[in-house]
């Protein structure tokens, strides 16, 4: 299997890009799973209002559906288990959440990407596009910006190979 992940903040065209993607490999013949963005389906607050409970239950999500993933083909992720980082900290660092709780989502990534047997995905970093009112994404400027220093800077302190796209 394949693996390519398109990861990033919000309003940073992830789910375009992965979509987009699918559809050309499967116009070439190839056998495509696509995991849509968790966050979407998340049952708890997300974005500035995020907690323990739910970017245990997006983590969960990333982790579950790429176990589930079929082994054939090429697996096209919108976003991975890497994007919890980012948000975990913001909400660490915002009182959202406790350092304990931050360390175990932390510890829980690194668990899974660091696996023995894991296939790391090749990462295509989308850079943040102007913020889009659409009821789910949030639109505070500050936060997307924050998020996004969080994972260029975590990125690049764990020396994670990634491929960045404008717009």
């Amino acid at each position: 299997m394949r693996k390519i992940a398109f990861i990033g903040s919000h309003c940073a065209g992830k789910t375009t890009k992965a979509r987009l993607t699918a559809k050309v490999l499967e116009s070439l013949g190839y056998k495509v799973t696509l995991i849509e963005e968790g966050t979407r389906l998340c049952p708890f607050p997300i974005n500035e209002q995020g907690s323990y409970q739910s970017q245990k239950w997006i983590l969960d999500y990333y982790i579950e559906s790429e176990n589930n993933a079929s082994e054939n083909g090429f697996l096209v992720m919108d976003r991975c288990t890497l994007d919890t980082l980012p948000y975990v900290t913001f909400l660490q660092s915002r009182g959202n959440i406790s350092g304990t709780e931050c360390s175990e989502l932390i510890s829980r990534v690194w668990s899974f990407w660091n696996a023995e047997n894991y296939i790391k995905p090749a990462l295509f970093y989308c850079s943040p596009l102007p913020l889009v009112e659409d009821g789910i994404r949030s639109t505070n400027q500050e936060f997307q910006t924050s998020i996004d220093a969080i994972f260029r800077r975590v990125l690049d302190e764990n020396h994670i190979d990634y491929t960045e796209l404008q717009g």
